[in-house]
């Protein structure tokens, strides 16, 4: 057995590897590729103290030091790159397949399963969980990792505890282990003890058990004590995320209006987006037509719509079937309830939307297991027949274990053939949003993401065009009309479009400020739209976007925040010395309004641009060389610096040094509009 689960890891790898080659997308751009605190292992407290952590945008916390631990370590290994980001992905799918492969083999016995139905059932579910398509994800996302770790977790948990029936103390220590490991990478981790429970209940050690529950409660409380070691590792857990988060189960983005985002929905909304998209889980994983970065589309939920009441009966039907089955198909009642445990946390808790792929890693173990066992038997069906069989008890013994090994070789070859084809999917985000948009046209996000694509490599009017696809789609979520505007502006920074376009821009700015929850961010883009329309003469203009943008720190806004703004709207009408003046305050600013260190970069490199227009070329060498020490190591990939470099080269008419910034830039995904060559001047003079 121990060779055929080594053939099968082995083509589990083969298969996975797919997946290895590419950039890193999506998530995985802030919190692995721009985030400073898996480079080095000198930040090993702030993983344990700073939720901050876990991501380079502020505002996105996690505690999930085991995480970034084993990013730190990949850093190491490969220097960073891509491909070993995802190569320990693929390590850590590997040890989930083997470590499910021991549970499912601990497991079968105790469902009266003999020693070839167990040793079959366990290989199919190892294969059926180990080459699913709906992983994909979870090997493509580095940070998406934490399913996998705290998967492992629960299996080091569930293995310890079916494999030591006997000893009361090596179950606990392994609970605890397990559970350690779990909420070191997720705070799902708290389910372990939970699935613990369920399975002793439903299948404990003592078969005489299984079809008796009220005489024999006392046994069963007293087989379930070594889960109480996990209770000190939940404990410790929670002080430590208590102290780097702040106690909070999640950031609460107020503006977030999609009742299917998160943040803000109410246990009615949660309940009829549950009754929706747990049936959908389920479809994704018994027929993957369709690949998909959380939920599809957005569409009207309600409690008397037709998707709601279909969704909730079958919830219904499903959980009361395995619960009816506790005495008669143990398995059938673990793998519904398993899954479901894992489901659970997205309805109670309004964390983020109800359904990624990523999330569905340990579902789709517990999904595998009835029909694992089912196939199992069926595949050996009619085998045990003592007598000598005739012709026809031949045929009626052969013809079942041929069709059920030729479907379920069919099946993981359809799988197998799936994960390939959606592995190729990951190789950059422009592919990923593209073939997501194939399976999912109306989805807004998929949109939102197309127009990120298309700024980043400089197709401005694409982003646009996205952009106002994903706002006819859901106009009523305020960051994709945000996103809008915000791409209008940037075309208009590029390329003043003509009056129809530069009016348009306005409706939707007047739209954003009216609906915005607060006028600061109106304020903003009013600084905004002035800039990018001002054409260097039109001081009035200058002087109103100024007054735009400090008018943002008189609404409750951050000092940093409305200088920059208000610097950038008196550069943009060329007057330089009074944006200089507005930087250097903010610099100086003392107390609560005191910059913090991203802001005083963000300051710094608006004055290096300010210096660079006035052809002021030595201060703002200094400038630089200061703001280079102030982000660190990181420097060199730093978008402010990047920028400000190139428009240094730009405005000196140095083509060669231009090209190689940019080239650097576009090799981070930075957009390189508005810094092209076709302005710069090779013989290095300053330009009139």
């Amino acid at each position: 057995m121990a060779t055929k689960l080594t053939i099968l890891i082995a083509i589990v790898c083969i298969v996975r590897s797919v997946i290895l080659a590419g950039t890193l997308v999506f998530d995985d751009l802030h919190s692995v590729v721009y985030n400073p605190s898996i480079q080095s292992f000198a930040n090993i407290k702030d993983w344990f103290t700073n939720g901050q952590s876990f991501s380079s945008v502020q505002g996105i916390h996690a505690f999930r030091p085991l995480v970034l631990m084993t990013l730190a370590l990949d850093h190491q290994l490969f220097g960073g790159a891509a491909w070993g980001f995802r190569f320990g992905n693929l390590v850590q799918h590997a040890c989930a397949c083997v470590l499910a492969f021991q549970v499912m083999r601990a497991l079968f016995p105790r469902a009266g399963c003999d020693a070839t139905t167990t040793d079959r059932a366990a290989l199919i579910g190892t294969a059926l969980f180990g080459l699913h398509p709906i992983h994909v994800e979870t090997l493509g996302l580095a940070s998406s990792r934490s399913e996998i770790l705290a998967t492992i977790g629960l299996w080091i948990a569930l293995r310890g505890h079916l494999a030591n029936p006997q000893s009361a103390g090596r179950r606990a220590a392994w609970i605890a282990a397990g559970t350690m490991v779990a909420l070191g990478a997720k705070m799902t981790g708290i389910l372990v003890p939970a699935v613990v429970v369920l399975v002793e209940v439903v299948l404990p050690s003592d078969r005489s058990l299984r079809t008796r529950i009220l005489g024999t409660l006392r046994t069963r409380v007293v087989s379930l004590i070594p889960v109480l070691a996990s209770l000190p590792v939940i404990v410790v857990w929670y002080l430590g995320r208590a102290n780097a988060m702040g106690a909070r189960i999640a950031p609460n983005p107020t503006m977030m209006s999609n009742p299917l985002y998160g943040a803000g929905r109410g246990m009615a909304t949660q309940l009829e987006g549950a009754a929706f998209f747990v049936p959908k889980a389920f479809w994704i994983w018994l027929w993957p037509s369709e690949m998909t970065i959380d939920h599809t589309e957005f569409f009207g939920l309600g409690l008397t719509s037709g998707p709601t009441i279909a969704g909730a009966l079958f919830v219904v039907l499903v959980l009361g079937f395995a619960t009816s089955s506790f005495f008669r198909r143990p398995i059938l009642t673990i793998s519904v309830w398993g899954a479901f445990a894992f489901v659970l946390p997205w309805i109670v808790f309004p964390l983020n939307m109800p359904l990624a792929e990523h999330r569905l890693y340990p579902v789709a173990f517990f999904f595998g297991l009835a029909p694992s066992v089912f196939a199992a038997r069926w595949w050996g069906e009619r085998t045990s027949a003592r007598v000598e069989p005739t012709s026809r008890a031949r045929l009626s013994r052969v013809v079942p274990r041929r069709i059920a090994s030729v479907v379920t070789t069919g099946v993981l070859l359809a799988l197998t053939a799936r994960t390939v084809v959606w592995s190729y999917a990951w190789r950059d985000d422009r592919r990923l949003w593209e073939t997501c948009k194939e399976h999912s046209p109306e989805s807004f996000y998929v949109w939102a993401n197309l127009a990120k694509c298309a700024a980043e490599r400089g197709d401005l009017l694409g982003a646009v065009r996205a952009n106002e696809r994903a706002h006819g789609i859901f106009g009523a979520k305020r960051p994709v009309l945000l996103a809008l505007v915000e791409s209008r502006l940037n075309a208009l920074r590029a390329a003043p479009r003509g009056d129809g376009f530069v009016d348009a821009t306005k409706r939707r700015l007047s739209d954003l400020c009216e609906r915005w929850p607060d006028r600061w961010r109106g304020a903003m883009h009013l600084s905004e739209f002035s800039e990018v329309m001002n054409d260097g003469k039109d001081v009035n203009l200058a002087r109103l976007g100024a007054a735009w943008g400090l008018s943002m720190v008189e609404i409750e806004g951050r000092l940093a925040d409305s200088s920059l703004y208000a610097a950038r709207a008196a550069r943009a009408g060329g007057d330089r010395l009074a944006a200089l003046v507005i930087l250097d305050d903010a610099l100086q600013a003392t107390g609560e309004q005191a910059p913090t260190q991203a802001e005083a970069n963000a300051l710094r490199a608006e004055r290096c641009r300010v210096l660079v227009e006035s052809h002021e070329f030595d201060e703002a060498s200094r400038e630089l060389a200061r703001l280079r020490t102030s982000i660190g190591p990181a420097a060199p990939m730093d978008r402010h610096v990047l920028e400000v470099e190139a428009c240094f080269h730009r405005t000196r008419g140095n083509r060669a040094a231009l090209a190689r910034t940019l080239e650097v830039m576009r090799r981070l995904g930075h957009g390189t509009s508005g810094l092209d060559l076709g302005s710069a001047r090779s013989d290095g003079a300053k330009p009139d």
